[in-house]
């Protein structure tokens, strides 16, 4: 009996430490299949405490503009409900589940105006400006919406739809490049090319103009560093800055060629951009990686393909640091890129129409698309497969989608090609 319990014991010994040893590991970090040969850096969202503890509280996600969720998005394409409001901004998504959208291009001067929007899609209130507002509204922590005007003014509207100042810009406010810093200053540029920063209150902390300008416009994206003393900002002409939170320009560059997508800023401070250089016959887009220092790790384009001669949507960024973007040129179909963090293609999967808005990320890789000219929306995994596609409006989607915490993606998206616009709750 003894020589059977020296038998077992080492076996109970062993069982007992592989146990314990698999048991007290901590949850590791997603990582790329051993065969793939990719590079992986994880990725995680930095806390940022001046925007709005919501699922979405601005164009694109974060401070980062990563365009990732930390949600699960839709798992079957259900159309839940449609409300058609007019000319639509990008979306964002308040504390406690209101989505906000701005509307223009309407003859009616209170559709003209920032709505805020119920989840079951009825509207709550409109504060009407009487002018175009194609800004992508910003939530910041106190429940505050931003969004700029045509009218030449930046907006803050209490969660009421009352407002609690406005500031006078020189020249129109809108579209999505917009950001809120660390300490709750606000930060734009306005179609004129000034770079602005303001207090809380709506007060004028500086402003800053060099060379031809930043841009306001439809490429104006501002991105911020990791720790958040320094801003990204597409300039209006060419290239890119880096601002510093005090205003004072820490470096430029060029990049050969104006800036047509992002800035997107990793967890390391890298900075993702596309760039478009015009040659005498053709051009072509680079997609860049910049570091925090101003140098270029490496560039991409596709030169198998001739859609990239044409133009790019903004970057968005899954949990192991891969790049997702749509390549489009009129009358040639859109494709939805995937790099890995190195810049190396991983795949590419082509969806019909020539445009569409910037894919957003779920917290599980998956990349929502959704063409301008439809006619289909789709969900594509982060291997590359198409997880679900439903018939899609002929208009689509030009502006960023917003994805909230019980799973539905809040789609801004024009019918039949017209100033007509509709905002689509999928889940």
């Amino acid at each position: 009996m003894k020589r059977v319990l020296w038998v077992l014991f080492p076996m109970v010994i062993v069982c007992l430490l592989t146990f314990f040893s698999t048991s007290c590991k901590k949850e590791s970090s997603p990582v790329a299949p051993p065969d793939t040969g990719f590079v992986v850096v994880p990725q995680h969202n930095i806390p940022w405490p001046s925007l709005a503890n919501s699922p979405w509280p601005k164009t694109l996600h974060d401070a980062q503009c990563t365009g990732r969720s930390q949600y699960a998005g839709p798992h079957s394409g259900r159309i839940e409900w449609s409300l058609w409001l007019g000319s639509l901004s990008s979306a964002a998504i308040g504390g406690d589940g209101t989505i906000y959208v701005c509307t223009a291009g309407d003859t009616t001067s209170s559709r003209n105006a920032l709505c805020a929007i119920r989840p079951d899609g009825t509207v709550k209130w409109r504060f009407a400006t009487g002018w175009d507002m194609e800004s992508g509204p910003i939530v910041a922590s106190g429940g505050t919406i931003y969004a700029g005007s045509a009218d030449e003014y930046m907006y803050a509207v209490n969660p009421d739809g009352t407002l609690k100042w406005k500031f006078h810009a020189d020249n129109a406010v809108f579209l999505d490049g917009a950001n809120i810093g660390l300490d709750g200053t606000l930060y734009f540029a306005s179609i004129g090319g000034t770079l602005y920063a303001l207090n809380p209150d709506g007060t004028l902390r500086w402003k800053l103009f060099v060379d031809d300008g930043f841009d306001g416009g439809a490429n104006g994206d501002i991105a911020f560093s990791p720790d958040g003393s320094t801003m990204y900002v597409p300039g209006l002409q060419r290239g890119l800055y880096a601002v510093h939170a005090t205003g004072v320009v820490v470096w430029r560059d060029t990049l050969s060629g104006r800036v047509n997508g992002g800035p997107l800023v990793d967890n390391e401070g890298n900075s993702y951009v596309f760039a478009t250089v015009e040659r005498p016959n053709y051009s072509r887009t680079y997609v860049y990686s910049i570091g925090s220092g101003g140098d270029v790790h490496w560039s991409f384009t596709d030169t198998t393909a001739a859609f990239f001669t044409t133009g790019v949507t903004d970057p968005s960024m899954d949990g192991n640091g891969n790049l997702y973007f749509l390549a489009y040129a009129l009358e040639r179909p859109v494709s939805l890129h995937s790099l890995d963090h190195a810049g190396h293609l991983r795949w590419k999967v082509p969806t019909p129409y020539a445009y569409a808005a910037p894919p957003v990320i779920d917290n599980a890789g998956t990349a929502y698309v959704f063409p301008y000219g439809g006619p289909y929306a789709y969900a594509i995994s982060s291997e590359g497969t198409v997880l679900w596609q439903i018939s899609w409006p002929q208009g689509g989607a030009d502006v960023c989608p917003a994805i909230g915490a019980d799973g539905s993606v809040y789609v801004p998206c024009k019918q039949n090609l017209s100033s007509k616009s509709t905002l689509w709750s999928i889940r």
